[in-house]
């Protein structure tokens, strides 16, 4: 992929502020070290940005979407004005608390393919030493960036067409080092209008069926142990952004385990699609845990009840059969037709 053209940009942090400061802007030369670093983060966008985005359509229902109005303007015509006008986009969005910020806009080509890459460098506080003869000049730079190169926001869209092409996208956020919140969520949302490709309840659904799936094919009494512990404990993802891969991780789940609900999907890639978890879609598919044992009973409850309703003692070491037992008033009861 070779780089066409380079656009920077110095964005203020101005989310509700009447008066926009103005931007200044810079089209860059197609060389030296900055172009070579630049270079370097734009042909690896696609590894990098993990987490695939898509442009929300507009509140109707329609097939627009404004920055990707204004992303195809400037694919079309790649001027200083026309980067402008999604640096302002950004900078509008910008709280005081992400800062002054430096904007590349990177644009290329490989065939029919084109690229354009964003991404997003913070301003940082620097001091600088001046080595005299006798003495030294010490002086704190304020606007200093890319003091660390690798903490940056960035988003990349590929395409041909530019009236079908350029809805789905991938984004990173080097910035966040907390599991719990993946990307900032005005980057995604306010600054592009967009969103995770995968919705809360598609993502939370396809896990679900997943587990259930695993549990009831294995026969492999650990995994659904590890599987049943981890849907009872899983309410405690409600609104953070999983995969199925950092699923596992978060609970512990063996690679054997992991393995088993890799092989439910179609497509294994399927296993690093990042969602927001929702507990509510998730307990619509797995509601209760149910438990049959040697003598022919089966132990049901809700899932994140049942440790609470049934208490159970090893009768030995060594041995595999336990003593179950529980206590509750009779409400009702049911004859069912038989177990698959």
């Amino acid at each position: 992929m070779k780089i066409d053209t380079i656009l920077s940009y110095l964005v203020h942090p101005s989310k509700g502020d009447k008066t926009q400061p103005m931007i200044g802007g810079v089209l860059l030369p197609l060389d030296g070290v900055l172009f070579n670093m630049l270079n370097s983060v734009f042909c690896r966008a696609t590894e990098e940005c993990n987490i695939e985005i898509a442009f929300s359509s507009s509140e109707d229902g329609g097939q627009y979407n404004a920055c990707r109005s204004e992303l195809v303007d400037l694919l079309c015509h790649r001027t200083v004005e026309k980067g402008r006008v999604i640096a302002e986009r950004l900078q509008a969005v910008t709280t005081k608390r992400s800062g002054l910020s430096l904007l590349f806009i990177i644009i290329g080509n490989k065939g029919p393919i084109c690229r354009v890459y964003l991404s997003r460098f913070p301003a940082d506080f620097g001091i600088v030493v001046h080595e005299g003869s006798v003495e030294l000049r010490v002086e704190l730079l304020e606007q200093v960036f890319m003091k660390n190169a690798g903490a940056y926001k960035a988003v990349v869209f590929d395409g041909e067409n530019y009236d079908s092409d350029f809805w789905l996208g991938r984004a990173v956020d080097k910035q966040i080092n907390n599991n719990a919140v993946a990307i900032s969520s005005y980057w995604i949302r306010e600054f592009l209008m967009a969103d995770f490709r995968t919705t809360p309840a598609q993502g939370s659904r396809r896990l679900a069926m997943a587990i259930k799936q695993v549990i009831d094919q294995t026969k492999d009494t650990e995994v659904k142990e590890e599987l049943a512990a981890a849907a009872r404990l899983s309410r405690s993802l409600n609104g953070q952004l999983i995969s199925i891969s950092n699923f596992g991780e978060r609970f512990g789940l063996s690679e054997t385990t992991v393995n088993a609900l890799t092989a439910t999907f179609r497509d294994p890639s399927l296993r690093f699609d990042q969602f927001c978890f929702s507990s509510e879609e998730f307990s619509k598919h797995i509601q209760y845990r149910s438990l049959q044992i040697s003598n022919g009973a089966m132990l049901t409850a809700p899932v994140e009840q049942f440790d609470q309703c049934f208490e159970r003692a090893r009768v030995s070491e060594q041995g595999e059969e336990f003593i179950f037992t529980t206590r509750g008033a009779i409400i009702n009861q049911r004859l069912i037709k038989g177990i698959k």
